[in-house]
């Protein structure tokens, strides 16, 4: 059985809830890494020490990277992570494209029915 449309955009919003809440902790996960290093490096003196660049120039990047691309690319990630399910047949779950087939060639259900060519207007 298919999964519905609503289902699918209810899972892709908590998809991009839960993607919005990873971008806001990785971001105060690098901001305190860059925040952690320059308070640090200036009580210390070590500022310009290179040996003191190790994790905290690697880390702060990776996590301001991880949550600018969580945050503008939730939508598109969401989409990828809850794709849209192929069309198919209610009654055998044939997959059909619908702009082509009125009947399922399987088990021959009538999809949509036939538009009534007469000339007349519904208003």
């Amino acid at each position: 059985m298919p999964i519905s449309a609503k289902d699918i955009l209810r899972r892709r919003h908590l998809a991009i809830m839960i993607l919005r809440i990873f971008a806001l902790v990785s971001a105060f996960l690098g901001v305190r890494t860059l925040a952690t290093w320059l308070i640090t490096g200036i009580f210390a003196g070590d500022l310009f020490d290179f040996a003191f660049y190790d994790w905290n120039m690697i880390n702060a990047p990776l996590f301001l990277l991880a949550a600018l691309i969580c945050w503008l690319g939730d939508k598109r990630l969401a989409r990828w992570i809850v794709p849209m399910s192929a069309p198919a047949c209610p009654s055998c779950a044939y997959p059909i494209d619908l702009r082509r087939q009125r009947r399922c060639p399987e088990c021959g259900y009538e999809l949509a029915p036939e538009p009534a060519d007469d000339g007349s207007v519904n208003r």
